[in-house]
């Protein structure tokens, strides 16, 4: 059945983004005046790009790989030297399913991650991270080195590309024809590249619904690989727990490898911290030993010390945490509206919707899954749909508003072209609208604790929550900037929350605080109070920020609606100048 829904989600997607192009082109070689060779040109550059990075992209992403992020090479020997269990996994899988072996790859970070990339399957390379024997055992290793077979299998290099170069002929034609001059009134540059750019915009979203079906069918390839679901959920976890640990110290140079294989990744970065945020809580903070989740102290060491498969586990294969605490927080997941809406933009599916699907397959490999999700079910019946539900529908909109309004002004340039103020004007009023709603009523901030909020199968990345976290201030909400404002809170019951803070004189305002006094504020604790949201990850948006005495106010909310003012100010000096040339 998975194989099934990937072929209709690859035809769906390729056929549409290919349909669209051909309409596009058919249309624009019937205007006698429109610049087609110039299009063409451009065209079969983009083509011609997208191939050249298809056949030899595998062997500059090594460079860049070996060169930035310290990428060691490692043959088959040398894997079964250190680690002879993943080399035999590796070699059995591979020799089972018409594989070949894919090189592999090391890549010297903590961070728990793994991915793959190449051209086709006897040119793939798999990358894994030290992080990922740090925090997993060697079953949930083979079943993340089992995910990243399923992406070499289904040809996902190839599919991705095909697709991606489409969608970026879209943009090529909406780019060549918003440039379009035209004397006559009977230009017809703007509406094509409108039509372009609204093609292009969904089919933006269609390659990321690809993307995330071929992650599902690639973890429903490890489960059939290992006969249990189980490791890989396991895995998904800890990873998730890993990135959320490793990023209170991760470098620049850490937090870049993850943005830079975020697509090709085991677990999406943006999102699987939220899930370890809330199993960190769950523990009370760090703790000894592998993963935090009550098992013996063991020392990372370097990979070229590992000699042999170290268990970095409690000895039996199976994780310690609980997963009847972990179940309430998959309720946003499941039974949240909002959970789609967030996903849309995600190159991953959501991990709870990634561990229900790998329960469904436990059921049919006749394994007791590792979650029951029956009992999630049970909770999310209990649920209100009049709160999930109720006003729903006017939110997406409102969420969306700042997009969707801009889209009638883009239309009436077409027939007066001085008229182009209207654009960011709409941007503004749609920015006004949705600040003024994010940030409505008059309920008191209400003390709460980050597991609480992870469980909040209410939560919206639009309506703020009023919240009150008491915790300590740890580091920066990105890793080794030296500038960066924000700031990361570990709370009382040891989860993390980034605190979103705006200074009241913008970007230079940020730029004092973030370089100076943000970094005095470490290691000392506090209470911060502010906007709770979460889509696909969670963060607050700061009001005020207490600690030692001193009172930090932060301007989220005003300019949050001032910004939309900001717009609607300059959509009138553009307009006035249009008029006036």
């Amino acid at each position: 059945m998975a194989r099934l829904k990937l072929v209709f989600v690859s035809l769906f997607t390729v056929g549409t983004l290919f349909g669209s192009v051909s309409a596009l082109l058919f249309t624009v070689a019937l205007i006698g005046r429109a610049p087609l060779p110039v299009l063409v040109l451009i065209i079969l550059f983009t083509i011609a790009a997208s191939l050249f990075g298809w056949a030899f992209g595998p062997w500059f992403t090594d460079l860049i790989q070996s060169w930035v992020y310290h990428v060691e090479k490692l043959s088959l020997p040398e894997l079964q030297a250190r680690h002879p269990k993943v080399a035999a996994f590796l070699e059995e899988t591979c020799k089972k399913n018409g594989i070949p072996v894919p090189m592999i790859r090391i890549v010297q970070d903590d961070n728990p991650t793994a991915y793959t990339y190449g051209s086709i399957p006897r040119n793939a390379r798999i990358v894994v991270s030290r992080g990922l024997f740090r925090f997993l055992d060697t079953q949930e290793v083979n079943a993340v080195v089992a995910h990243e077979l399923g992406h070499i299998k289904h040809y996902d290099f190839v599919v991705m590309t095909l697709a991606t170069t489409l969608l970026q002929v879209l943009y090529e034609v909406f780019w060549v024809f918003s440039r379009m001059r035209s004397r006559g009134r009977n230009n017809p540059g703007p509406l094509i590249a409108l039509v372009a750019w609204v093609l292009w915009f969904i089919g933006t979203y269609l390659v990321l619904w690809l993307s995330r079906t071929r992650e599902y069918l690639a973890d429903a390839f490890s489960a059939e690989q290992l006969g249990d679901p189980a490791p890989l959920q396991r895995a998904l976890v800890k990873i998730a727990y890993g990135m959320a640990e490793v990023q209170l110290t991760a470098g620049v140079q850490s937090q870049r490898l993850l943005q830079a294989t975020r697509a090709m990744g085991i677990s999406d970065p943006k999102a699987a911290p939220s899930l370890g945020n809330a199993v960190r809580a769950l523990q009370g903070g760090p703790q000894e030993g592998n993963l935090a989740l009550k098992q013996a102290p063991v020392e990372a060491p370097e990979w070229g010390a590992l000699g042999g498969d170290v268990a970095y586990s409690d000895g039996a294969g199976t994780s310690s945490f609980d997963p009847s605490q972990i179940e309430p927080i998959f309720l946003f997941d499941l039974f949240n509206p909002w959970a789609t809406v967030s996903e849309l933009s995600s190159t991953h599916p959501l991990t709870g919707k990634r561990i229900q699907a790998l329960n469904d397959q436990a059921r049919e490999l006749k394994k007791t899954p590792l979650f029951s999700l029956a009992r999630v079910d049970r909770l999310g019946e209990q649920l209100s749909s009049a709160r999930l539900y109720g006003k729903f529908f006017l939110e997406v909109v409102i969420y969306f508003l700042p997009w969707i309004l801009p889209l009638p002004a883009l239309l009436l340039l077409i027939f007066l072209p001085k008229a182009v103020g209207l654009v960011p004007m709409a941007i503004g009023v749609g920015m006004l609208v949705k600040g003024l709603y994010r940030y409505a009523g008059t309920a008191p901030f209400e003390k709460t604790t980050m597991y609480e909020l992870m469980c909040d199968p209410y939560a919206s990345p639009l309506r703020g929550r009023p919240v009150e976290l008491e915790g300590e201030i740890i580091g920066k909400a990105a890793a080794g900037s030296t500038v960066g404002e924000d700031l990361t809170m570990k709370d009382r019951s040891g989860g993390l929350v980034m605190l979103n803070y705006e200074h009241w004189f913008p970007l230079l305002g940020n730029f004092f605080f973030g370089f100076g006094k943000a970094g005095r504020l470490f290691g000392q604790s506090g209470t911060a109070t502010g906007w709770f949201r979460r889509s696909v990850f969670q963060f607050v948006d700061l009001h005020e920020l207490k600690v030692g005495g001193d009172t930090i106010g932060s301007y989220t909310r005003f300019w949050g609606v001032s910004l939309g003012f900001v717009m609607i100010g300059v959509g009138f000096l553009v307009g006035a100048a249009a008029l006036v040339a």
